[in-house]
């Protein structure tokens, strides 16, 4: 499955994603109605992200020192014993620098998917509020002092982001969740 997900995460959003609105559009629009641009703009910045979260976690797994395996089939744990146990709390560092850089990524996916005009068929995503849209709008009616403007509020908010999110769960996956020193204390 890895490698089909890799295959997959290595083709950017923009380009499949048109087929999934396609063929998805009726149907939503139809239970949803305006609130389905919303969930289309999550879904977009979801598959857009998804896999620095994913392939993280997995070089987390590959990293796992081979006693640690061991001595998880020598304790008969369980799927969801190995997972809440070990496997999580192993794998935090990687996930921290996951989860930071999918948030830190994000804009990308929202970037095109808060306006993205005639996505198939005339139809198009515009959300009502969102920085990015106004970005794109502002940049695309030559307002460049409004554009400026929301980039500096964009930029303020991603290095807040790091200081106080980024760092702190990194300083805590460091310090608490390290596997190596699990292979010592066995």
């Amino acid at each position: 499955m890895v490698p089909a997900l890799q295959i997959y995460a290595a083709y950017p959003a923009p380009t499949y994603f048109p087929l999934i609105f396609a063929s998805t559009y009726l149907a939503l629009y139809g239970a949803l109605g305006y609130y389905a641009n919303e969930l289309y703009v999550i879904l977009l910045g979801f598959i857009s992200t998804f896999y620095y979260v994913f392939y993280s976690f997995w070089m987390g797994l590959k990293a796992m020192p081979h006693e640690i395996w061991e001595l998880m089939d020598n304790l008969s744990l369980t799927y969801w014993e190995r997972l809440r146990l070990i496997l999580l709390p192993a794998t935090m560092p990687y996930l921290a620098a996951g989860i930071s850089s999918t948030i830190n990524s994000a804009w990308g996916g929202l970037a095109i998917g808060e306006y993205w005009p005639d996505i198939y068929g005339g139809r198009g995503l515009a959300v009502g509020n969102g920085l990015m849209k106004l970005i794109t709008l502002s940049t695309a009616e030559g307002n460049v002092a409004l554009a400026a403007w929301a980039s500096l509020i964009f930029g303020v908010v991603a290095v807040l982001f790091s200081i106080f999110f980024t760092r702190r769960l990194m300083d805590l996956a460091q310090k608490r969740y390290v596997a190596e020193e699990a292979v010592y204390a066995a």
